[in-house]
């Protein structure tokens, strides 16, 4: 994926930090620190199947795991920041009150070019519409590969967003992609901090359509959560358990790292029943307290539960999606 596009714009830019044209219109795509989520330094060195956590005074596996599955989400909003900000290091194509255009973009022996298009509109609130689209040279019409809305605070730096890729649109250009399926980014951000929504859709090795998203807040103050929900083998490759389990994961850190993880699993394996999951670690993201619950009964527990930093998950733990749902995503359309 990374290859379409980046092979149209020139390698050199000579740019400076003064005001530049378009300027306003930039500050209107989505940044690095808007979709990406920030983890307290990592020590852990590799994930352990969900039911089979590394042992109190290891590294902690449900954080680890969170740490690795946010990774691969995040490579995903840095493609689109990358890539917005390669295109707008340039000037405006063209620029208007209302509306600035970069490109068509194009290497002379690129079968496809490339324009990126952010709109002003004031109604109902100030807000702005972007696009990145292509189409190859011989046609006429574009094709939408990314796009979103910004609606600015009326504090710098602060506002909300919202953006999608569309992974089946891009390889109607570039046969070579391998990607599948849709990713969608919701994004809010005030005098607290930042809460980030992401929802993908595509499909599974299975070639089953499968969604997975997570939920990502860190207050200015360095307290953090990231939720997952995903499919997942809670069973860690058993062959006589194989089917996927349905996981909802949600990891919350003080300022200095120490956190605690809460999981659910259901369905898959596991039928009627539901694990229940806890992890606690100190600074250092070592295990001090664990607990596996299936149903009611207690699989296990070690370490100490006086050593949680954090109490049991509360429902308020997690912000509300809905105040994330773009309400211009007719204007996109």
């Amino acid at each position: 994926m990374k290859k379409l596009i980046l092979t149209a714009l020139p390698l050199t830019l000579a740019i400076t930090a003064c005001q530049r044209p378009g300027d306003e219109f930039r500050e209107a795509l989505p940044h690095r620190s808007d979709v990406t989520v920030a983890f307290p330094e990592d020590t852990a060195q590799s994930s352990q199947g969900l039911s089979r956590q590394a042992l109190v005074g290891e590294p902690a596996g449900y954080y680890t795991t969170t740490y690795y599955e946010a990774r691969k989400i995040n490579g995903f909003g840095a493609f689109v920041v990358n890539l917005v900000e390669t295109i707008t290091a340039y000037p405006p194509t063209t620029l208007d009150a209302d509306v600035a255009t970069w490109g068509p973009f194009s290497d002379d022996r690129e079968p496809n070019e490339f324009r990126l298009t952010v709109e002003r509109r004031d109604a109902p609130a100030l807000h702005y519409l972007w696009y990145l689209e292509g189409r190859p040279k011989s046609a006429t019409d574009y094709t939408g590969l990314a796009g979103g809305a910004f609606e600015p605070s009326a504090v710098p730096d602060q506002g909300r967003g919202w953006f999608g890729v569309s992974f089946d649109n891009i390889r109607t250009l570039d046969p070579t992609e391998d990607g599948a399926g849709q990713i969608a980014y919701a994004f809010a951000k005030d005098d607290e901090g930042l809460a980030v929504q992401v929802v993908f859709q595509g499909l599974d090795a299975t070639g089953a359509v499968a969604t997975a998203g997570y939920l990502f807040g860190q207050r200015t103050t360095g307290e953090g959560f990231v939720s997952f929900a995903f499919p997942g083998d809670i069973n860690d490759g058993d062959p006589t358990m194989p089917a996927q389990e349905d996981i909802l994961l949600l990891s919350r850190w003080t300022a200095s790292g120490a956190g605690r993880a809460d999981i659910i699993a259901t369905n898959g394996d596991l039928g009627t029943q539901a694990l229940y999951g806890a992890q606690c670690w100190n600074d250092t993201f070592v295990s001090t307290f664990e607990a596996i619950v299936l149903d009611e009964n207690i699989l296990s527990a070690q370490g100490d539960p006086t050593s949680c930093r954090l109490g049991e998950l509360q429902p308020e733990s997690l912000p509300d999606a809905e105040s994330l749902v773009n309400p211009y995503a007719e204007e996109l359309e």
